[in-house]
């Protein structure tokens, strides 16, 4: 085996997969890439990995685009800015679900443009020895549920769904990752919360493209690596206790 990761790092040399800084500053189709080369040598240095880490993964939002696809007509119909709705606001909060429960979920799935090749990211996910990625979704109607789920299985690799019709978003160990566009949900994550897409107010460290958890958790042979650096460069006074529930978890 050992033979056989010496072979591979010097025929990978050349793409640089270890460096998240060159990662980053690649465009989706070599990102891909490097991310199933990546899965390779994890193989190759784990082969027989029981443990896995649990990712969760938000859908709207982060898989499909369909907050930016209705945003305008919730604005227009009820003078309600999704971006900024605070969910304590229960009289709002109710007209919000009211909204997303009488939409066309079949319809605007069927349109709604995927971010970031996020579906063939989180099959690579699904394939690699180290994640074990959930799709973490709120709905607000059967309806809904049952559109998503008829997406799930028909785009990704028996990739477990999961709902929630009561936000926050729960977490099943204070280990597991929750990706997610919604600070609210992030907020309330006793795991680790990670913000998706570039939001300049939000107080959680961010990702752009779901293969950038490969260079945040990843594993040695001593476990699983979970970073503290990831809120290093935060100077917002809310992120402090976040932070140091990271730190502690190390």
């Amino acid at each position: 085996m050992d033979n056989k990761l010496n072979e591979f790092l010097i025929e990978t040399k050349k793409y640089n997969i270890f460096s998240y800084r060159l990662y980053k500053r690649n465009l989706i189709n070599k990102k891909l890439n490097k991310i199933k080369l990546l899965n390779e040598y994890l193989k190759l240095k784990f082969p027989n990995n029981d443990e896995k880490i649990d990712i969760f993964i938000d859908f709207d939002g982060v898989i499909l685009d369909t907050i930016n696809y209705t945003k305008d007509e919730l604005l227009r119909q009820h003078n309600i800015d999704l971006y900024s709705h605070n969910r304590d606001n229960i009289e709002n909060d109710k007209i919000v679900s009211t909204f997303f429960k009488n939409i066309d979920w079949e319809t605007l799935i069927k349109y709604t443009p995927e971010i970031n090749s996020s579906i063939k990211f989180i099959n690579l996910i699904k394939d690699s020895n180290i994640y074990n990625p959930v799709i973490y979704s709120a709905v607000n109607s059967e309806k809904e549920k049952k559109a998503k789920n008829i997406f799930i299985k028909e785009k990704l690799n028996n990739v477990e769904f999961k709902t929630t019709n009561k936000p926050p978003k729960k977490c099943t160990n204070d280990f597991s990752v929750l990706i997610d566009d919604d600070d609210y949900n992030l907020k309330y994550w006793s795991g680790y919360p990670i913000h998706f897409n570039s939001n300049p107010n939000t107080i959680f460290p961010g990702i752009n493209d779901l293969g950038e958890i490969y260079y945040l958790f990843s594993k040695d042979k001593n476990g699983f690596i979970y970073p503290d650096h990831l809120y290093s460069d935060l100077k917002k006074e809310e992120a402090f206790e976040k932070r140091l529930k990271w730190v502690k978890k190390l």
